[in-house]
């Protein structure tokens, strides 16, 4: 079996010799387990443990997590990661907290299947509580950061 491809890549080129733009995770990496483990509406996805996101209507909102990457080896990992199922793309990103901003973060947007996604959201709690500890290779889940239901980032299409 070949490794999946990686992530398409729509997002808008960075100017020479700039850091990495925020990743806004929604899904499966807003837990630091397992995003450790890789170095627009959310929706399930009918008979898979991960998310997808879509363009939806204009005051959907998304919540997850803003991650400052790095290094440009950490976006190739993550496209890696999410595979050609996804298109890495460039949104605003609103956060939350005392002092909301716009962010502009890159994201990764579903482009597979649209016949597999489901009408309900994605449950996290769900994820980590059933599915994660498979995904990390049936190791001890440590209790998962709270910052992920504390709601830090949410995406708003623009």
């Amino acid at each position: 079996m070949s490794p999946p491809k990686p992530a398409t890549i729509s997002a808008k080129p960075l100017p020479a010799g700039a850091s990495p733009r925020p990743v806004f995770c929604y899904g499966s990496l807003m837990a630091a387990e397992v995003y450790a483990r890789v170095g627009h509406r959310r929706h399930a996805l009918v008979g898979f443990p991960y998310p997808a996101l879509r363009p939806s209507q204009p005051a959907d909102e998304v919540l997850g997590v803003l991650v400052h990457v790095q290094t440009h080896e950490e976006i190739r990992i993550l496209d890696r990661f999410e595979s050609d199922d996804y298109d890495r793309t460039t949104v605003m990103v609103t956060t939350r907290g005392e002092t909301a901003q716009e962010v502009e973060a890159d994201v990764y947007m579903w482009q597979g299947d649209m016949d597999i996604l489901s009408n309900t959201d994605w449950d996290f709690a769900g994820f980590v509580e059933r599915e994660m500890k498979g995904w990390l290779g049936g190791g001890e889940v440590r209790e998962v950061t709270e910052r992920a239901d504390a709601g830090l980032g949410a995406r708003k299409l623009q």
